[in-house]
């Protein structure tokens, strides 16, 4: 789980690029917070 978690966040954030998008915020938010 925490493995595959990961994973998507880093394809959200490599699909986002920059923080940019209403979805993309958190998402950076979240996986910086992870890591």
């Amino acid at each position: 789980e925490l493995g595959e978690n990961i994973v998507i966040r880093r394809f959200t954030r490599y699909l986002v690029g920059e923080p940019l998008g209403t979805e993309a915020a958190p998402a950076s938010a979240d996986a910086e917070q992870t890591a």
